[in-house]
């Protein structure tokens, strides 16, 4: 048994540090945004997706963990890790509490990242579709009512800008 829990307290230290890099790079990636570095937030984006992928292997071995500790205890085989503290020694029950702690922390903090970012960009392409449709509106021909409620069709030469100036 002492094995399998120190199992799950590498693997929860592991996504402990993932999740720390993980809201540190999002933090990275929203200056970039801000700045409209977009090498730089390409490169990040790339380590993102390591980060994402390592995160993924290091769930995988925990819920495998999980799942072996669970049946061991004679538990329900959806066991999480609340259920399992209790029949843990105090040892390793006080270090698989403080992981588990820090790790949901980490977990709201990346949600609350990713959130921010997500709107940033939203907001940054909702003021590009904006401009879009304003230019497109004012060179594209468009049908109108005249004075006396017939369609009309706007002017071909329409220009942001007058000739004369």
């Amino acid at each position: 048994m002492a094995i399998q829990t120190s199992d799950l307290i590498s693997v929860l230290s592991e996504k402990e540090t993932l999740i720390g890099s993980l809201v540190l790079l999002l933090e990275e990636e929203r200056k970039t945004i801000v700045e409209m570095d977009m090498a730089n937030l390409e490169q990040v984006d790339d380590k993102k997706r390591q980060l994402l992928v390592q995160l993924e292997d290091s769930n995988n071995r925990f819920r495998q963990i999980m799942k072996r500790v669970a049946g061991e205890m004679n538990l329900a085989e959806g066991a999480n890790l609340s259920s399992l503290l209790p029949q843990v020694d105090p040892s390793s029950r006080s270090e698989l509490k403080r992981l588990q702690g820090k790790v949901l922390q980490l977990g709201g903090k990346l949600e609350t990242a990713l959130g921010y970012n997500r709107d940033l960009l939203q907001g940054s392409l909702c003021m590009v579709n904006r401009s879009l449709d304003f230019f497109g509106r004012m060179f594209k021909r468009s049908n109108t009512y005249g004075q006396a409620g017939s369609m009309v069709s706007s002017p071909a030469d329409l220009r942001l800008v007058c000739k004369e100036i």
